[in-house]
């Protein structure tokens, strides 16, 4: 959590004007919400390289660390 505070910080400078504070947790580089199409097409990219059983997104509520 400090590592993607400490970039939107270097974002917010990059970006200076352009950048839309919505006091996300989770934005695109702008500032921007994330869009859910990209959240999904990242998600699959992820669950691709590491070879790991397909879970719908949705359901990754139900899921536990062990």
């Amino acid at each position: 959590m400090k590592r993607i505070y400490e970039q939107q910080l270097e974002n917010k400078l990059l970006f200076r004007q352009g950048y839309h504070d919505y006091d996300l947790v989770f934005a695109q580089k702008n500032g921007n919400p994330i869009q859910p199409s990209e959240l999904a097409k990242e998600y699959r990219k992820i669950i691709s390289r590491t070879n790991l059983p397909y879970i719908r997104f949705h359901d990754l509520r139900h899921t536990q660390l062990h």
